[in-house]
Protein backbone atom coordinates (compact mmCIF):
# COMPACT_ATOMS: atom_id res chain seq x y z
CA UNK A 1 0.00 0.00 0.00
CA UNK A 2 1.28 3.46 -0.86
CA UNK A 3 2.32 5.64 2.07
CA UNK A 4 1.38 9.30 2.24
CA UNK A 5 4.58 10.23 4.05
CA UNK A 6 8.05 9.02 5.02
CA UNK A 7 10.11 9.48 8.17
CA UNK A 8 13.91 9.59 8.05
CA UNK A 9 15.87 9.06 11.28
CA UNK A 10 17.89 6.64 13.44
CA UNK A 11 16.54 3.20 14.23
CA UNK A 12 14.26 3.32 17.27
CA UNK A 13 16.26 0.57 19.00
CA UNK A 14 19.45 2.68 18.83
CA UNK A 15 20.83 4.64 21.75
CA UNK A 16 20.24 8.37 21.96
CA UNK A 17 17.56 10.99 22.33
CA UNK A 18 16.31 11.09 18.73
CA UNK A 19 15.91 7.31 18.67
CA UNK A 20 13.99 7.50 21.96
CA UNK A 21 11.58 10.03 20.45
CA UNK A 22 11.01 7.84 17.40
CA UNK A 23 10.54 4.80 19.64
CA UNK A 24 7.67 6.52 21.45
CA UNK A 25 5.88 7.03 18.14
CA UNK A 26 6.64 3.45 17.08
CA UNK A 27 5.37 1.90 20.33
CA UNK A 28 2.09 3.78 19.98
CA UNK A 29 1.50 2.55 16.41
CA UNK A 30 1.92 5.99 14.85
CA UNK A 31 3.45 4.84 11.57
CA UNK A 32 0.71 2.33 10.76
CA UNK A 33 -2.12 4.53 12.03
CA UNK A 34 -0.92 7.56 10.07
CA UNK A 35 0.15 5.75 6.90
CA UNK A 36 3.82 6.68 7.35
CA UNK A 37 6.81 4.68 6.10
CA UNK A 38 9.64 4.89 8.63
CA UNK A 39 13.11 4.49 7.09
CA UNK A 40 15.93 4.08 9.64
CA UNK A 41 19.21 5.55 8.36
CA UNK A 42 21.56 4.38 11.12
CA UNK A 43 21.69 1.81 13.92
CA UNK A 44 24.10 0.87 16.68
CA UNK A 45 27.01 -1.28 15.57
CA UNK A 46 30.33 -1.13 13.77
CA UNK A 47 31.07 1.04 10.73
CA UNK A 48 30.03 -1.67 8.29
CA UNK A 49 26.67 -2.15 10.03
CA UNK A 50 26.01 1.58 9.91
CA UNK A 51 27.08 1.88 6.27
CA UNK A 52 24.90 -1.06 5.25
CA UNK A 53 21.89 0.42 7.04
CA UNK A 54 22.45 3.75 5.27
CA UNK A 55 22.60 2.11 1.83
CA UNK A 56 19.41 0.20 2.59
CA UNK A 57 17.73 3.43 3.65
CA UNK A 58 18.68 5.21 0.42
CA UNK A 59 17.38 2.28 -1.63
CA UNK A 60 14.05 2.14 0.21
CA UNK A 61 13.67 5.92 0.02
CA UNK A 62 14.21 6.09 -3.74
CA UNK A 63 11.95 3.08 -4.33
CA UNK A 64 9.05 4.70 -2.44
CA UNK A 65 9.53 8.39 -3.11
CA UNK A 66 7.07 8.62 -5.98
CA UNK A 67 4.25 7.39 -3.72
CA UNK A 68 4.78 9.83 -0.83
CA UNK A 69 3.54 13.40 -0.50
CA UNK A 70 6.01 14.52 2.14
CA UNK A 71 9.13 13.50 4.05
CA UNK A 72 9.80 14.23 7.73
CA UNK A 73 13.57 14.37 8.31
CA UNK A 74 14.95 14.06 11.86
CA UNK A 75 18.40 15.65 11.95
CA UNK A 76 21.21 16.26 14.44
CA UNK A 77 24.79 17.45 14.03
CA UNK A 78 27.88 16.11 12.26
CA UNK A 79 27.39 12.80 10.39
CA UNK A 80 23.63 12.90 10.95
CA UNK A 81 23.39 16.16 9.02
CA UNK A 82 25.41 14.94 6.04
CA UNK A 83 23.35 11.74 5.81
CA UNK A 84 20.12 13.71 5.89
CA UNK A 85 21.41 16.23 3.35
CA UNK A 86 21.40 13.45 0.75
CA UNK A 87 17.75 12.63 1.47
CA UNK A 88 16.88 16.33 1.41
CA UNK A 89 18.52 16.75 -2.00
CA UNK A 90 16.66 13.80 -3.54
CA UNK A 91 13.34 14.90 -2.02
CA UNK A 92 13.78 18.45 -3.30
CA UNK A 93 14.50 17.15 -6.82
CA UNK A 94 11.20 15.26 -6.66
CA UNK A 95 9.33 18.37 -5.50
CA UNK A 96 8.28 16.83 -2.19
CA UNK A 97 7.12 18.74 0.85
CA UNK A 98 9.96 18.51 3.39
CA UNK A 99 9.61 18.82 7.17
CA UNK A 100 12.94 19.28 8.96
CA UNK A 101 12.98 18.32 12.64
CA UNK A 102 16.13 19.64 14.34
CA UNK A 103 17.00 17.78 17.55
CA UNK A 104 20.60 18.71 18.36
CA UNK A 105 21.28 21.41 20.96
CA UNK A 106 24.88 21.57 19.69
CA UNK A 107 23.94 22.42 16.10
CA UNK A 108 25.09 26.07 16.36
CA UNK A 109 28.61 24.96 17.32
CA UNK A 110 28.54 22.41 14.48
CA UNK A 111 27.64 25.25 12.12
CA UNK A 112 30.42 27.49 13.44
CA UNK A 113 33.15 24.88 13.01
CA UNK A 114 31.96 23.96 9.51
CA UNK A 115 33.86 25.42 6.58
CA UNK A 116 32.35 27.74 3.99
CA UNK A 117 30.99 24.84 1.94
CA UNK A 118 29.52 23.17 5.03
CA UNK A 119 27.82 26.40 6.11
CA UNK A 120 26.39 26.83 2.63
CA UNK A 121 24.99 23.28 2.78
CA UNK A 122 23.42 23.93 6.17
CA UNK A 123 21.73 27.15 5.02
CA UNK A 124 20.49 25.40 1.88
CA UNK A 125 19.17 22.50 3.96
CA UNK A 126 16.90 24.74 6.01
CA UNK A 127 15.91 27.06 3.16
CA UNK A 128 14.65 24.12 1.11
CA UNK A 129 12.37 22.87 3.88
CA UNK A 130 8.62 23.42 3.90
CA UNK A 131 8.43 23.44 7.70
CA UNK A 132 11.07 23.50 10.45
CA UNK A 133 10.49 22.02 13.90
CA UNK A 134 12.92 22.76 16.75
CA UNK A 135 13.06 21.94 20.46
CA UNK A 136 13.95 25.25 22.12
CA UNK A 137 14.00 29.03 21.85
CA UNK A 138 17.77 28.82 21.38
CA UNK A 139 17.40 26.67 18.27
CA UNK A 140 14.57 28.83 16.98
CA UNK A 141 16.81 31.90 17.24
CA UNK A 142 19.71 30.07 15.60
CA UNK A 143 17.69 28.87 12.60
CA UNK A 144 16.18 32.33 12.15
CA UNK A 145 19.72 33.79 12.15
CA UNK A 146 20.59 31.68 9.10
CA UNK A 147 17.90 33.47 7.11
CA UNK A 148 15.28 35.89 8.50
CA UNK A 149 12.70 34.30 6.19
CA UNK A 150 12.91 31.01 8.10
CA UNK A 151 10.17 30.61 10.71
CA UNK A 152 10.83 27.52 12.88
CA UNK A 153 8.26 26.25 15.38
CA UNK A 154 9.07 24.85 18.83
CA UNK A 155 7.57 21.37 18.85
CA UNK A 156 7.23 19.14 21.94
CA UNK A 157 8.77 15.70 22.24
CA UNK A 158 6.14 13.09 23.16
CA UNK A 159 6.17 10.92 26.26
CA UNK A 160 3.87 8.11 27.36
CA UNK A 161 1.74 9.26 30.28
CA UNK A 162 -0.65 7.05 32.24
CA UNK A 163 -2.03 9.73 34.55
CA UNK A 164 -0.68 7.95 37.61
CA UNK A 165 2.37 8.65 39.73
CA UNK A 166 4.78 5.75 39.29
CA UNK A 167 7.41 7.11 41.65
CA UNK A 168 7.50 5.68 45.17
CA UNK A 169 10.36 7.62 46.82
CA UNK A 170 11.60 4.60 48.80
CA UNK A 171 12.92 6.01 52.10
CA UNK A 172 15.10 2.99 52.98
CA UNK A 173 17.44 3.44 50.00
CA UNK A 174 17.35 7.11 48.97
CA UNK A 175 19.23 8.05 45.84
CA UNK A 176 19.67 10.74 43.24
CA UNK A 177 19.38 9.56 39.64
CA UNK A 178 21.32 10.69 36.57
CA UNK A 179 20.35 9.37 33.13
CA UNK A 180 22.29 10.41 30.06
CA UNK A 181 25.44 10.25 28.01
CA UNK A 182 28.63 10.03 30.08
CA UNK A 183 30.75 13.07 29.21
CA UNK A 184 31.72 16.43 30.76
CA UNK A 185 29.06 18.28 28.73
CA UNK A 186 26.37 16.54 30.77
CA UNK A 187 27.54 18.41 33.88
CA UNK A 188 28.84 15.33 35.65
CA UNK A 189 31.79 17.16 37.23
CA UNK A 190 29.41 19.60 38.89
CA UNK A 191 27.02 16.81 39.88
CA UNK A 192 29.73 14.68 41.49
CA UNK A 193 31.13 17.67 43.38
CA UNK A 194 27.68 18.77 44.59
CA UNK A 195 26.84 15.22 45.62
CA UNK A 196 30.13 14.87 47.52
CA UNK A 197 29.27 17.94 49.60
CA UNK A 198 25.70 16.78 50.21
CA UNK A 199 26.81 13.27 51.19
CA UNK A 200 28.89 14.69 54.06
CA UNK A 201 25.61 15.56 55.79
CA UNK A 202 23.56 12.70 54.29
CA UNK A 203 25.96 9.73 54.19
CA UNK A 204 23.26 7.13 53.46
CA UNK A 205 22.28 8.78 50.19
CA UNK A 206 23.53 7.37 46.90
CA UNK A 207 24.01 8.70 43.39
CA UNK A 208 22.92 6.27 40.67
CA UNK A 209 24.32 6.96 37.19
CA UNK A 210 22.72 5.36 34.14
CA UNK A 211 24.42 5.89 30.80
CA UNK A 212 27.42 5.06 28.66
CA UNK A 213 30.21 7.04 27.04
CA UNK A 214 33.48 8.30 28.49
CA UNK A 215 33.86 5.72 31.24
CA UNK A 216 37.47 6.58 32.17
CA UNK A 217 36.50 10.23 32.66
CA UNK A 218 33.76 9.20 35.08
CA UNK A 219 36.06 6.78 36.93
CA UNK A 220 38.65 9.51 37.48
CA UNK A 221 36.14 12.09 38.69
CA UNK A 222 34.58 9.68 41.19
CA UNK A 223 37.98 8.52 42.45
CA UNK A 224 39.29 12.09 42.86
CA UNK A 225 36.45 12.83 45.26
CA UNK A 226 36.65 9.59 47.20
CA UNK A 227 32.95 8.83 46.77
CA UNK A 228 33.22 5.37 45.22
CA UNK A 229 31.09 3.82 47.98
CA UNK A 230 28.22 6.24 47.36
CA UNK A 231 28.10 6.18 43.54
CA UNK A 232 26.39 3.30 41.75
CA UNK A 233 27.05 2.94 38.04
CA UNK A 234 24.48 1.10 35.95
CA UNK A 235 25.80 1.58 32.44
CA UNK A 236 23.29 2.07 29.63
CA UNK A 237 19.76 1.39 30.88
CA UNK A 238 16.47 1.07 29.04
CA UNK A 239 13.05 -0.55 29.29
CA UNK A 240 11.99 -1.96 32.64
CA UNK A 241 15.38 -1.34 34.23
CA UNK A 242 15.15 2.37 33.49
CA UNK A 243 11.51 2.50 34.60
CA UNK A 244 12.41 0.86 37.91
CA UNK A 245 15.24 3.32 38.54
CA UNK A 246 12.87 6.24 37.97
CA UNK A 247 10.20 4.61 40.12
CA UNK A 248 12.49 4.24 43.15
CA UNK A 249 14.59 7.43 42.93
CA UNK A 250 14.13 10.53 45.07
CA UNK A 251 14.94 12.95 42.24
CA UNK A 252 16.41 13.14 38.74
CA UNK A 253 19.40 15.48 38.41
CA UNK A 254 20.57 16.47 34.92
CA UNK A 255 22.96 19.47 35.00
CA UNK A 256 23.78 19.48 31.26
CA UNK A 257 25.53 22.27 29.39
CA UNK A 258 23.00 21.89 26.58
CA UNK A 259 19.77 20.00 25.93
CA UNK A 260 17.08 19.79 23.29
CA UNK A 261 14.12 18.29 25.11
CA UNK A 262 15.53 15.57 27.33
CA UNK A 263 13.57 12.32 27.18
CA UNK A 264 14.94 11.44 30.63
CA UNK A 265 13.43 14.63 32.06
CA UNK A 266 10.09 14.08 30.33
CA UNK A 267 9.88 10.46 31.51
CA UNK A 268 10.78 11.44 35.07
CA UNK A 269 8.15 14.18 35.12
CA UNK A 270 5.53 11.82 33.69
CA UNK A 271 6.32 9.28 36.43
CA UNK A 272 5.99 11.84 39.23
CA UNK A 273 9.71 12.21 39.95
CA UNK A 274 10.93 15.75 40.80
CA UNK A 275 13.63 17.05 38.46
CA UNK A 276 16.62 19.35 38.90
CA UNK A 277 18.12 20.57 35.62
CA UNK A 278 20.11 23.45 34.19
CA UNK A 279 18.39 26.44 32.61
CA UNK A 280 19.63 25.66 29.09
CA UNK A 281 18.00 24.82 25.76
CA UNK A 282 14.72 22.96 25.87
CA UNK A 283 14.86 22.57 29.66
CA UNK A 284 13.29 26.02 30.01
CA UNK A 285 10.52 24.94 27.63
CA UNK A 286 9.79 21.82 29.67
CA UNK A 287 10.29 23.10 33.23
CA UNK A 288 8.74 26.09 35.00
CA UNK A 289 11.19 26.93 37.78
CA UNK A 290 10.00 25.94 41.27
CA UNK A 291 6.70 24.77 39.78
CA UNK A 292 7.26 21.73 37.56
CA UNK A 293 10.95 21.39 38.44
CA UNK A 294 14.01 23.24 39.69
CA UNK A 295 16.34 25.04 37.28
CA UNK A 296 19.90 26.03 38.18
CA UNK A 297 22.52 27.97 36.19
CA UNK A 298 24.82 25.89 34.02
CA UNK A 299 28.12 25.11 35.74
CA UNK A 300 26.99 26.44 39.15
CA UNK A 301 27.96 23.72 41.64
CA UNK A 302 26.74 25.69 44.67
CA UNK A 303 23.29 26.26 43.16
CA UNK A 304 23.10 22.58 42.23
CA UNK A 305 24.07 21.52 45.75
CA UNK A 306 21.47 23.84 47.27
CA UNK A 307 18.75 22.49 44.97
CA UNK A 308 19.56 18.89 45.94
CA UNK A 309 19.52 19.79 49.63
CA UNK A 310 16.20 21.56 49.18
CA UNK A 311 14.50 18.43 47.86
CA UNK A 312 16.13 16.18 50.46
CA UNK A 313 15.09 18.43 53.34
CA UNK A 314 11.60 19.28 52.09
CA UNK A 315 9.82 16.16 50.78
CA UNK A 316 6.59 18.14 50.54
CA UNK A 317 8.19 20.45 47.98
CA UNK A 318 9.24 17.42 45.94
CA UNK A 319 5.69 16.06 45.95
CA UNK A 320 4.28 19.45 44.94
CA UNK A 321 6.78 19.81 42.08
CA UNK A 322 6.09 16.25 40.91
CA UNK A 323 2.34 16.86 40.83
CA UNK A 324 2.70 20.07 38.81
CA UNK A 325 5.15 18.34 36.49
CA UNK A 326 2.58 15.66 35.72
CA UNK A 327 -0.01 18.33 34.99
CA UNK A 328 2.35 19.94 32.50
CA UNK A 329 3.09 16.60 30.84
CA UNK A 330 -0.63 15.89 30.49
CA UNK A 331 -1.28 19.33 29.00
CA UNK A 332 1.66 19.60 26.63
CA UNK A 333 3.83 16.50 26.16
CA UNK A 334 1.47 13.53 26.41
CA UNK A 335 1.84 11.38 23.29
CA UNK A 336 -1.79 11.72 22.24
CA UNK A 337 -1.62 15.52 22.29
CA UNK A 338 1.69 15.67 20.42
CA UNK A 339 0.37 13.25 17.81
CA UNK A 340 -2.59 15.50 17.08
CA UNK A 341 -0.32 18.52 16.68
CA UNK A 342 1.89 16.63 14.25
CA UNK A 343 -1.04 15.38 12.18
CA UNK A 344 -2.30 18.95 11.96
CA UNK A 345 1.07 19.98 10.48
CA UNK A 346 0.86 17.13 7.97
CA UNK A 347 -2.64 18.15 6.92
CA UNK A 348 -1.36 21.65 6.19
CA UNK A 349 1.08 20.26 3.63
Amino acid sequence: MDKKGMWIGPHYESRGGVASVIKTYHENGFFDDSNILFIPTVEDGDKWTKFTRFLQAITIFIRNIRHAKFVHIHVSSDASFFRKFIFMTVARMRGMSIIVHLHSSSFPSFYQRSGSIGKKMIRSFFRNSSRILVLSDEMKTFVHSLDPVLDPVIFPNPVNYSGQSLNGHTPHAPYLLFLGRINPQKGLVELLEAFKRVSLDYPTWKLVIGGSGEESFLDNEIRKRGIEANVIRKGWVSGNEKDNLIREAAMLVLPSYGEGQSIAILEAMAAGLPVIATSVGGNTFIIDHMKSGILVPMGDTVALENAIRKLIEDPGLGRKIAAEAQEKIAAQFKYEKVREQLLHIYHEK
